[in-house]
């Protein structure tokens, strides 16, 4: 079986809270509904459904990434300073 990330937030499986500027802004980068979602449930979400909730921008095979983040790099570093 092949390793898959997984991505979460977890606090509420320990009782943990956060501060109200840290889920501000969290909020505003992937809105309520999202922010809500991940911050109640504590479930871990695979790449496939971060990327629908907007979690990520990008979802490559694991044989593509190299070649993928290097591609994306030099179109960085192809831009002005």
């Amino acid at each position: 079986m092949r390793w898959a990330p997984k991505l979460g937030i977890t606090a509420a499986k320990l009782g943990l809270g956060y501060n109200m500027e840290g889920v501000q802004k969290f909020v505003g980068v992937v809105g309520a509904s999202v922010a809500a979602n991940m911050m109640h449930s504590a479930t871990l979400f695979d790449a496939a459904i971060a990327h629908v909730m907007g979690l990520v921008n990008r979802v490559v095979p694991l044989g593509d990434l190299d070649k993928t983040v290097r591609t994306f790099a030099a179109t960085i570093a192809a831009n002005a300073r």
